[in-house]
């Protein structure tokens, strides 16, 4: 499973107005399941590295009184390739901060989810797009337009929710209004979307 570096932290700088992440992976050898999992982790990964770079830009614009370009905080990024999750048997993760990212693998579970349901009407992922606490919601056309841009063939999708207890990382959402992370492969693009969202008060 490879990352797909560049279109995922373009993808970031582009889109991180709404309480959303979204990362891509290339994978060839599709484990069902297993490589769900796989992806979900790689994710958190990601997710480490760009909380990294959140707290070098904040650092770095209050040394320099300046704001951090796009180009820089990307740069930054791929700097940022050692930052990795940390794996650990803990199980109760409310009483800590949410980073470092400590994550216990064995507490994972995931669900089925058909395409029908990830776009419903009332469903968490349109719901929580269009009605993001955070005051950074997005209307029903940018909905669309973002989902037909991801996934171009809903036909051939294979989508799972996971829980969140399995990690720290997701304390504030579990706290507030509620934590979400999806995994999707596309069978024809042979590519994974994972994505989140942590629905918290700011």
């Amino acid at each position: 499973m490879e990352l797909l570096e560049k279109e995922s932290i373009d993808f970031y700088l582009e889109r991180n107005r709404i309480p959303f992440t979204y990362a891509f992976f290339k994978e060839e050898e599709y484990d069902g399941l297993n490589s769900h999992q796989e992806a979900v982790l790689e994710f958190l990964n990601c997710s480490s590295r760009l909380q990294a770079c959140w707290l070098w830009r904040i650092g770095d614009s209050i040394e320099k009184g300046t704001m951090v370009s796009k180009k820089t905080y990307a740069q930054k990024f791929y700097e940022f390739r050692e930052e990795k999750i940390n794996y650990t048997d803990i199980r109760f993760f409310d009483k800590m901060k949410d980073y470092p990212i400590y994550v216990n693998k064995e507490m994972m579970k995931a669900k089925r989810v058909t395409p029908k349901a990830l776009w419903a009407e009332d469903g968490i992922y349109r719901t929580s797009f269009l009605n993001a606490p955070q005051g950074a919601a997005g209307t029903e056309e940018e909905f669309n337009q973002l989902n037909d841009r991801l996934f171009p063939d809903k036909d051939h999708l294979h989508i799972y929710l996971w829980n969140n207890e399995f990690t720290n990382y997701y304390n504030n959402g579990r706290y507030w209004d509620g934590a979400y992370v999806w995994s999707v492969y596309d069978e024809k693009r042979k590519r994974f979307t994972v994505f989140d969202a942590s629905l918290v008060m700011i």
